[in-house]
């Protein structure tokens, strides 16, 4: 086994590209196996690749509770370690092979140990810091960050920097989901301790780190917050020195560390450690918004995250404080554009709206949305014309979507306006029939008027809710109804006509039966009557 580079860092700094071949070579035979990454990160030469080291000593003895214990045994120099001040670790280096363990429903997980260059070394500017943090972080199912003495407030800064700009790439690329958080476990590992306050380990620490997340000030209490939010795990483990050998190498001294060359506490501390980390019940596997990552999608996640990282999208920074500014916001646009839906889709309610007032709300709440963008601008002029044009964009994707849910409201407002024609129409046959009250009308004007202005009226009411305009296009269909009900008027109207003539005639021929007149002049009287009304009453079915 040995740890291989992921990572072709550019000389001058300025970039970096991802060894995929190595990575899909390491990866290859864990293709369809869950997998779990263990990261360090923190400032250079603070005894990252050692401590690694030593947690790969009590892999390779199987886990066994005497792997400390052996003082003849030679810790491995897998990772490269060694003393004095230059960086050792460039980029990000990884197990070329993996250690097969089991969760405690006994599947299997392919665990790797990832080392990073340390933070803050001299020949390390602040983007290559935060974009080495940041892919560790992404990749990695447990990211401890390494720390010497204590948790300063500077060190939480700087960690809610690179975990910023970790965040802002999981959500370019949709990767962060609202309700949880993106990154898993977060171990702050305190070396060197020395507070007899708090004993060594993961109790002490747990202790000390409430008193760390316990804080007064505003400010220092949204670094806490927003590192809650960022991981799912976050405890803290109080690690005593190694030990006087071990702090005594010099930079070319490459002789192998023994475990008796490390103090006992320190060991017994590393062996809370690995406990906490490999053991069934602790293992943390890598996961995705809920979904296991196996060897495979760990390739997919490295190719996508490296493209992300190294594009031109992620936030120019020159220096951390910088960093931090540019991050937040740039991630501040994706707020903009949702209180952007938000106060529109306050304003615009569930009722249809005219395409011109939609438009009027869209100018001012636009306005709003670039008036907060310009007032928190931290970008150069150049980013700043790309990010304004991205919060743009954004809110014009909105506001389709608002018009589309607004089109669909006019659909079917005009479906209610047409139901309320029909029931105004039944309105005015009601009062036209309550006006004729059963009988033949000889003139309809009156009736009519009165039974089109109490139509009207039910028009009114029933569409008062709707919008103005769109009633107004469509009030044709009003008229279309009250047309319709009134023809159906003047039909029924045209049969009761027809019911009295024959009625008429009926009662004339009863009477000329009762008169005394001979049986011919009666049938001449008969025929004359049967003509006369026959062309009146077939008049009548004409009109």
């Amino acid at each position: 086994m040995e740890s291989v580079s992921i990572l072709d860092m550019d000389t001058e700094g300025e970039g970096f590209r991802l060894k995929c071949d190595v990575f899909e070579e390491i990866f290859e035979n864990v293709r369809d196996l869950p997998v779990a990454i263990i990261s360090v990160a923190g400032p250079f030469r603070k005894g990252k690749s050692f401590l690694l080291n030593v947690l790969l000593q009590y892999l390779m003895e199987n886990q066994s509770n005497k792997w400390h214990k052996n003082g003849d045994k030679k810790i491995p120099n897998i990772f490269h370690s060694r003393g004095g001040p230059e960086r050792n670790t460039v980029g990000i280096h990884i197990t070329n092979k993996p250690f097969m363990l089991e969760t405690s429903n006994k599947k299997k997980v392919a665990v790797f140990l990832m080392d990073t260059q340390g933070m803050f070394d001299p020949k390390t500017g602040a983007k290559d810091c935060s974009t080495i943090f940041a892919l560790s972080t992404l990749l990695s199912s447990v990211q401890i960050y390494n720390l010497t003495s204590q948790i300063q407030e500077n060190d939480l800064q700087q960690l809610e920097v690179f975990t910023s700009y970790a965040r802002y790439a999981a959500e370019k690329k949709q990767h962060a989901n609202a309700s949880s958080p993106p990154f898993q476990g977060l171990i702050f590992l305190i070396r060197n301790w020395e507070m007899t306050d708090f004993d060594n380990g993961t109790k002490g620490g747990k202790k000390y780190l409430k008193t760390v997340t316990e804080v007064q000030l505003e400010e220092n209490r949204m670094v806490r917050q927003n590192l809650k939010t960022s991981f799912s795990q976050v405890s803290c483990t109080l690690m005593p020195h190694p030990g006087k050998t071990v702090g005594a190498r010099k930079s070319k001294d490459d002789s192998a560390i023994t475990i008796c060359d490390i103090d006992k506490e320190f060991l017994e501390t590393a062996d809370g450690l690995a406990t906490q980390l490999f053991k069934k019940e602790n293992l943390l596997v890598k996961k995705l918004n809920g979904i296991t990552i196996t060897g495979e999608g760990l390739i997919d996640l490295a190719i996508e995250y490296t493209k992300i990282l190294s594009s031109g999208e992620m936030p120019k920074v020159s220096n951390l404080v910088e960093a931090n500014d540019r991050v937040e916001f740039v991630r501040k646009i994706e707020v903009f554009i949702d209180e952007y839906r938000k106060d529109m889709l306050n304003k615009v309610g569930e009722v249809y709206h005219d395409p011109e007032a939609l438009k009027r709300m869209n100018d001012i709440h636009l306005a709003n949305a670039v008036a907060k963008f310009e007032e928190h601008d931290k970008l150069d002029d150049e980013m700043s014309i790309i990010y304004k044009e991205k919060l743009e964009t954004g809110i014009r994707r909105v506001l389709l979507e608002i018009q589309a849910e607004n089109n669909t409201r006019r659909e079917k407002v005009k479906n209610l306006i047409f139901e309320a024609a029909t029931e105004a129409g039944n309105v005015y046959k009601k009062h036209l029939d309550s006006y004729a009250c059963g009988k033949y009308m000889e003139q309809l004007d009156k009736g009519a008027a009165h039974a089109k202005s109490e139509s009207l009226k039910a028009f009114k009411k029933l569409t008062r809710q709707y919008d103005r305009d769109l009633v107004k296009v469509n009030e044709r269909e009003y008229h279309l109804a009250v047309e319709a009900k009134h023809k159906e008027f003047e039909a029924e109207n045209a049969k009761l006509k027809v019911y009295r003539l024959c009625k008429l005639f009926c009662n004339a021929y009863y009477f000329l039966c009762m008169q005394e007149i001979t049986e011919k002049d009666l049938e001449l009287l008969f025929s004359a009557l049967k003509r006369k009304y026959t062309r009146k009453m077939n008049q009548v079915l004409v009109d």
